[in-house]
């Protein structure tokens, strides 16, 4: 006898009544599934990730891709949305591309291998084409704190500009005039819209960003 069997048994109700359940697909009344639940618990019975995955054709992973976890704000950001997927019923595939574009080119494959319901990418700032690769493989996709703006495509991103702009000015209203900027390599589209911002506030108070008080790395 199936366990799904033994299970719709022992709660009382259908096989297609205990799938329902499993596979969360059409509804089953509350105290029904509790039934099932209880039953699913009692027999220890633990249902297949792998074949209700073939059933509905998701797996409920999402990759969330970063260009250095060992970066603050980024292992900051990863944390946030594993916490977030997690309390949805998903799974997350965290990857740190290492500002490398081939490394992100295997994660990226390495994801699509695994049917990654969608990709969190926050992009090297050479990623177009990896990015043009998941839209063809029509894999949801949003890109999170650095754009691509040649891509029509959803994006959560922060105002580099007016934030680095606005830090400036208060520096400079503080009386501060040798100021300088530490920040990462700039094909990064974040990096350049802050350089642009401080730039901006400088050249409106009449003061030339000094070359030698800008260092510029090559990761975040």
């Amino acid at each position: 006898m199936s366990t799904m069997k033994r299970v719709a048994e022992r709660a009382g109700v259908s096989i297609a009544t205990v799938s329902r359940v499993i596979n969360r697909n059409g509804y089953v009344a509350p105290y029904l599934q509790e039934k099932v639940l209880l039953a699913m618990e009692s027999l220890h019975y633990q249902p297949s990730a792998l074949a209700r995955s073939l059933r509905r054709q998701e797996t409920q992973t999402v990759g969330v891709l970063v260009p250095q976890l060992a970066q603050p704000f980024f292992s900051s950001l990863g944390y946030a949305i594993e916490r977030t997927l997690f309390a949805n019923q998903y799974r997350a595939f965290l990857c740190s591309a290492e500002e490398d574009q081939e490394k992100e080119s295997a994660y990226i494959e390495m994801l699509l291998r695994q049917r990654a319901d969608g990709i969190i990418l926050v992009p090297t700032g050479q990623s177009l084409a990896n990015v043009e690769r998941l839209l063809r493989a029509k894999v949801p996709i949003v890109l999170v704190d650095r754009d691509l703006p040649a891509l029509d495509i959803d994006r959560i991103l922060s105002d580099n500009f007016g934030g680095a702009h606005e830090i400036c000015r208060h520096l400079i209203e503080l009386g501060h005039r040798r100021i300088g900027v530490i920040g990462t390599p700039q094909y990064s589209e974040s990096m350049a819209r802050r350089l642009a911002g401080v730039k901006e506030a400088l050249r409106e108070a009449g003061i030339k960003l000094d070359d030698e008080l800008r260092a510029m790395g090559a990761n975040e």
